[in-house]
């Protein structure tokens, strides 16, 4: 199917994807692992023979996201950071039909592939989704579960997510892409976002239009988490604007409640503390997975 508007566009986009990722200061390669839903893109980094980590991106951005965190992972990994099928990014999606069932399929050819029975998984937003997910779906496959700021999965999104995110979305205009970013960041509207992170977010943004349809953000209920059998680590932000007002406490009262294999922890940040927070996030995971 046709991902991006035009032939430029996606000459275009692969190009800022290209030279974003070549910033990357360590040794890093990329391959593709066939699958029934696209020809999925994956970048390896870190060090062989290490614990093996797979790290899912949020919405819209691709691997691309987790460049601050790989610099510090890195040495404790063997990291692979996978292209999501429907979204922006390197891998070619066949089709944007896809639901949840077939997101949770397409993970399982992909695991296959890699020859890997259990994976230790981090997922961050629609990330965290599909991994929470999947360690519901298939409890198995899943060692130990890093999520941080999932979308949905534990509470509702708040409304103004829908109201930030759709004219980012559908207009394809710079500023409105901006503006989005900054309400997730909870900086000033006036604030400049320069970071090289985020170039590829706003040519996705702008031009990508595969899309993934039929896939329904929800939250997971008690029952569904009691099926989780991995150690689940979930850490979210106080400010992040993608959850209702006063919720926050709440969600991490509830979520270490529902099970003793879960951690839930709530620190000083926005939806974008993976990013803005890296150094400290990277540390949380690492003392966690080992």
């Amino acid at each position: 199917m046709d991902l991006f508007k035009d032939e430029e566009s996606k000459i275009r986009y692969y190009n800022v994807y290209d030279k974003t990722l070549s910033q990357l200061k360590i040794n890093y390669e990329t391959f593709y692992i066939e699958t029934t839903y696209g020809n999925t893109h994956i970048i390896h980094c870190g060090k062989n023979g290490k614990k093996k980590l797979i790290m899912l991106h949020c919405m819209g951005f691709s691997s691309i996201a987790w460049l601050e965190n790989i610099k510090g992972l890195s040495n404790e990994f063997d990291i692979y950071c996978i292209d999501s099928v429907g979204e922006p990014g390197r891998t070619i999606s066949y089709t944007n039909k896809i639901k949840f069932n077939d997101y949770m399929e397409w993970m399982t050819q992909l695991f296959d592939k890699m020859g890997l029975e259990q994976v230790n998984l981090v997922g961050w937003s629609f990330g965290g989704f599909l991994a929470t997910g999947y360690a519901i779906y298939q409890p198995k496959r899943i060692k130990n579960l890093v999520v941080l700021s999932p979308a949905s999965t534990v509470s509702p999104l708040s409304l103004n997510f829908y109201f930030n995110l759709f004219p980012a979305l559908f207009s394809g205009k710079d500023e409105k892409i901006a503006s989005f970013l900054k309400w997730m960041l909870c900086v000033k509207e006036n604030s400049i976002i320069s970071d090289e992170i985020f170039l590829p977010f706003y040519e996705g943004m702008k031009s990508f239009r595969g899309w993934a349809t039929g896939t329904k953000l929800r939250v997971f209920t008690e029952k569904e988490f009691k099926c989780i059998i991995a150690n689940y680590y979930l850490i979210i932000g106080n400010r992040d604007p993608i959850y209702r007002k006063g919720q926050h406490e709440k969600i991490i009262k509830k979520m270490n409640k529902y099970s003793s294999n879960i951690n839930a922890e709530l620190i000083n940040g926005t939806h974008g503390f993976p990013w803005q927070q890296a150094n400290e996030i990277n540390q949380k995971i690492i003392k966690y997975l080992k």
